[in-house]
Order: structure tokens, then sequence, then C-alpha cells
């Protein structure tokens, strides 16, 4: 990559080599996100019912299996010498390799949680965080107990089904109006094996095989759709191919993005504040040592969470033996408000592609060299919501989702390259 006078700019041909080989080791080294058991709807109802009882609880998850190439440490090391060439982004690209090289470990660690819960803490954060709100520096879990604390629990009935027939409302026909409006080349498809709700790459949507309340799958969309894939698609339309990548720390953003979009939206109620809390409560039992049973049951006694939801709060923070990411969701929406609250540019920022907060003043200085662009896609979900909601009602949902026909095969599987909502 080459540099020449004031205006640097990176090689094309020799900047796109890197861009291909770091997309490649991205997908390697992403920790793993959604994984399944035999049979994981009845496997949480069973842990439901011991925990209602106050049993111990046995999760029967499938072992995870993780393989990563031999090569991988060369190949970390060789794209970060030719990182060193990349021009006015050489240190995005380091930061990010450094980055790639944390989740490697992570990785290596799973199925070991001596090992692997200090790596997650590092990488992902906990409780212990700091965070902003009204104006105050706020401890994140002293800020997660004060919301389940004062927010009732509340659960929507759930009368829409994943897929229906082409002449009824259903959450896969809701996705596919949204990608057309908005604009995107998406794959949708139901999942039965999927352990949340929804997850997305970079031109996929997956679709837990269930029945959702019609909030629920307007939410879900508005994070996943307008969220991650809009981000995504920005990303790829940019010169620089780091931000289809992604930046390193850029993950908590972008989740804290696409959870401010489902607020703008009207659709970051009570029931799902509460459950972002509660996925921070969940990580800081990981990280002082909780088994599944502990968390499972201080999540019900302590903070009132009903034991399906508590089980499917331990089984996020347990999987692997401890990839607890899950602070992630309401760090994230706090960071963005704020930094939206005083700067509302900071919003179109974060549209460019898969870049965080503190990498603004960078891409400034590549907007100015022609590196970054303003965001190809902005949509406005105050727009598209009210559009989606009406279609939802133009006829009676039925509920539906998984059942014994559609149950996941006898196997673990993994799906490395999503988000999760």
């Amino acid at each position: 990559m080459s540099t020449t006078g004031p205006r640097a700019t990176i090689d094309v041909r020799r900047g796109a080599e890197l861009d291909a080989s770091l997309t490649a080791l991205g997908r390697e080294t992403r920790p793993l996100l959604a994984l399944t058991g035999d049979d994981v709807v009845r496997e949480r109802a069973r842990l439901a019912r011991a925990l209602r009882r106050g049993e111990r609880l046995e999760p029967r998850l499938s072992p995870v299996q993780v393989a990563l190439r031999p090569d991988l440490d060369a190949r970390l090391d060789d794209a970060a010498r030719r990182a060193t060439d990349a021009g006015p982004a050489a240190a995005l690209y380091a930061a990010r390799i450094d980055e790639m090289r944390a989740d490697a470990e992570i990785l290596r660690a799973v199925g070991r949680p001596e090992r692997l819960r200090p790596l997650c803490r590092a990488r992902f954060g906990c409780g212990r965080v700091l965070v902003r709100w009204g104006g105050a520096t706020v401890d994140l879990a002293a800020f997660a107990r004060a919301i389940v604390s004062a927010v009732a629990p509340t659960r929507e009935p759930r009368r829409l089904a994943a897929r229906a027939p082409a002449d009824r409302p259903c959450v896969e026909a809701l996705a596919r109006r949204l990608v057309r409006r908005v604009g995107l080349d998406v794959s949708i498809r139901v999942e039965p094996r999927l352990t949340a709700s929804a997850a997305s790459g970079d031109r996929t949507l997956l679709l837990a095989d269930r029945a959702f309340g019609v909030r629920e799958a307007l939410r879900v969309l508005v994070h996943e759709v307008l969220g991650h894939l809009t981000v995504a698609a920005n990303g790829r339309a940019q010169p620089l191919g780091l931000c289809a990548i992604g930046t390193a720390g850029s993950l908590v953003d972008q989740e804290g993005l696409a959870v401010l979009l489902e607020e703008r939206s009207g659709l970051l109620d009570a029931a799902r504040l509460r459950m972002l809390a509660g996925r921070v409560l969940a990580v800081d039992s990981v990280h002082q040592g909780a088994s599944f049973t502990e968390t499972a049951r201080a999540l019900v006694r302590e903070h009132g969470f009903d034991p399906s939801d508590a089980v499917v709060l331990a089984e996020r923070v347990h999987r692997g033996g401890g990839l607890a990411r899950d602070a992630i969701y309401l760090r994230g929406w706090l960071r963005v408000r704020e930094a939206v609250a005083r700067d509302e540019s900071a919003l179109e920022a974060l549209w460019r592609g898969r870049v965080g907060l503190d990498d603004r003043c960078a891409l400034d200085a590549l907007v100015r060299l022609g590196l970054v662009r303003r965001a190809r896609v902005q949509p406005d979900p105050a727009q598209l919501v009210p559009e989606l909601a009406s279609f939802a009602a133009s006829r009676r949902a039925t509920a539906g989702g998984t059942s014994a026909r559609t149950s996941p095969p006898s196997r673990a599987t993994s799906f490395t390259r999503l988000e999760l909502t």
C-alpha cells in the first residue's frame, strides 16, 4: 500500500487483498454466538420445570466443538505485517487484528471455564463497567438492578407465527416487507435450531421457529434489519473494507445502535429493558463463579424473573463454559444514547458501517481522503414500523412455532458469523 503527499491513499489492489484476508480471519475468529442442544425447546421447558420445583439444573447441551486452522496465528501475523502499510488506516487495521487474536483465544478456551471467563470479561466487559445516565456516571450492574427493581415483569401474548401460508401475516412476511422497503438483498429463513429470537449475518436473517408477540416481532426486525443488516450493507459500499469487516470495539456500539433504533421506534418497552438488564446480572453471575443453577435461581429469587426467562438468560451466558458477552447490549445502548443526545450526527457516523464511536475522529479524517463516505442507507424506523404494524394487524394472526415435526436434529450447531438480538 502506498501513500503520496498530504492526501494519502491506500493502494487498491493490496488493500483488497488485506480486506479479503481479514474477512476470512474474522469468520474464523468470531466467538460462537448461538448453540443448540439435542432439542432446545424441550430442553428449556424441562429446565424451567426443574427450576420451579427447586431442583438442581443439569443442562443437556451438546459439547461445543471448535476447530481453528493450525495456521491461524501465522495468518494473523501476516495480516499485521501488511496492515502496517495501510497508510492512514493502519492503526484501525492493527487494532482490529489484535481483537481477532483475542477472539481466537476465546475460541481456544471454549469448554474450559477457568480460562474462558477471564478472556470474555476482558473482551466484552461486565457489570463493573461505568456508563453515563442522566448526566451521571453509574455502575452498569447497579443500573441493571435498578431496572429490574423498578420495572414489573410483563409478557406479551405470542400470537404471531414465525411462518404461515402466503395469505396470513407472520414474522417472515413482515421481514420480507421490511427488507424490500429498505432495499436490502437479504436471505430470510426460519431456523428451528436457533436459540435466540433472531440472528443476522452479512446478508442473512434467521428467525426462531416459534410464535412471537406482535411488538416483539417488530422490535426484533428493527434490531436486526434496520440495525445490523442495514449497517452491513452500508459497510460493503464503503471504499475502506474495514467498515464491512468491523473496527475494533465496534460490537458494543453497533448493538447499542440497534437498541437505540428499538427505542426510536417506540418498541423498547419495559419487558425488553428488563431482559437487557437481566443479561447484565447473568453475566456478573458467571464472572462471580456461579453455576448454571445458581445463575438461574438468582434471577428468579432475587430479581423476579419467570423461570422460563431465567433459563434462557442462564443459557446465553453459560454456553461453551461461559461465553458471557451479553452485558454489551445495555452498555451499548447507554453509550450510543448518550453520544447521540450530545450530537445527533453521531448516529449518522455509526450508520457508515461496522464501526464504533471511538473510531469517529479517525473515520472523519478518512472521509476527507475519500476512503469513507456518508452512509448509503439510513432508514427512518418511525415511518417503517407503522407500515409493518398495519400489515401485522390486517388479518388475524395465529400462533405457531417449533413442534415435534420441526424440532432440531440431534446434534450441536453453532452459528459463528451471526449477531443475536
